[in-house]
């Protein structure tokens, strides 16, 4: 049941990334900072929570 919550997460960071790339679409100055920060954040995110997925998903014997 754990890959249902897992899913829901990566979810609602998929879509929270869309909401702040919609925002910034709209702001020029700010999308050069999430070009810096913002979206390595985002990546970073999401790499931990497969991460995590994988770890839970493949246990090491």
């Amino acid at each position: 049941m754990d890959w249902f919550w897992w899913s829901l997460y990566i979810l609602g960071a998929i879509f929270c990334i869309g909401c702040v790339v919609q925002i910034i679409n709209k702001n020029r100055k700010a999308k050069r900072e999430f070009q810096e920060w913002l979206l390595p954040a985002f990546l970073s995110f999401g790499a931990v929570c497969l991460i995590f997925i994988a770890i839970d998903n493949f246990p090491v014997v």
